[in-house]
């Protein structure tokens, strides 16, 4: 037993005891890590092959979709929302000088004369129902554009609702503050509720005017090229 340990501290560690000094598993099973490295390089090759083939689905659908075109457009779909589109824009251009008389007040109420309140007003509410008249009037030929007349038409009747709330709330001000100014109005909550009916009109015309450019879209025109040849 002496002799063998002389023996192996003579020859400076070269050999080893296996229960002192173990060979490390790297050296011992040197194929595990040539089974792992393998396995990746398995999983990278299946993941590129997936990607491959994902690729050249989509350039063989992009081929065929672009070889057959676009659907073709339905002629009575695009007389349809021409002539609608028209019709839109000429009662459009009359709001327009309606809101103009409006924003001598507005929602805000930048006069301080009752009489400037009531005189606008009285001027703005007549012009409006008519407007609201006109755009209910609009013929929809095609079930395509009702969407977006609904909207319209939902925008006009709100703004008029808007409109004569804020009159009959002036007069409510008027009497219970003869001696105040026109803003003396805005504490009213009846104020507030005509406010946001007219927001609420303006948020309707534009969700209608969202709903035209994609109707014009479809038939292959655009809001702008008609407005202009109108």
């Amino acid at each position: 037993m002496q002799c063998r340990e002389v023996y192996r501290a003579a020859a400076g560690g070269l050999l080893r005891d296996p229960r002192r000094n173990p060979v490390p598993a790297r050296y011992r099973y040197p194929r595990k890590a040539e089974r792992g490295a393998s396995g990746s390089r398995r999983r990278w090759a299946l993941m590129g092959a997936g990607v491959t083939a994902l690729v050249i689905v989509v350039a063989v659908g992009a081929f065929f979709i672009l070889r057959e075109g676009s659907p073709p457009i339905d002629p009575a779909d695009r007389a349809a929302v021409e002539t609608f589109t028209r019709d839109v824009i000429d009662v459009e251009i009359m709001r327009e000088r309606v809101l103009d008389e409006f924003e001598r007040i507005g929602i805000d109420i930048r006069t301080t004369e009752f009489a400037i309140v009531f005189s606008t007003l009285e001027s703005v509410i007549p012009e409006q129902e008519r407007l609201a008249e006109e755009m209910r009037s609009i013929d929809s030929p095609s079930n395509v554009t009702a969407l977006a007349h609904t909207l319209f038409v939902d925008s006009y009747e709100r703004e008029l609702e808007g409109y004569n709330e804020l009159n009959k709330v002036a007069g409510q001000a008027q009497s219970a503050f003869p001696d105040s100014t026109a803003r003396r109005l805005r504490r009213l909550d009846g104020y507030h509720s005509a406010t946001a009916r007219i927001r609420a009109a303006n948020r309707s015309r534009e969700r209608a005017y969202e709903e035209l450019r994609d109707l014009l879209g479809r038939v292959g025109m655009t809001l702008e090229e008609i407005s202009v040849a109108n």
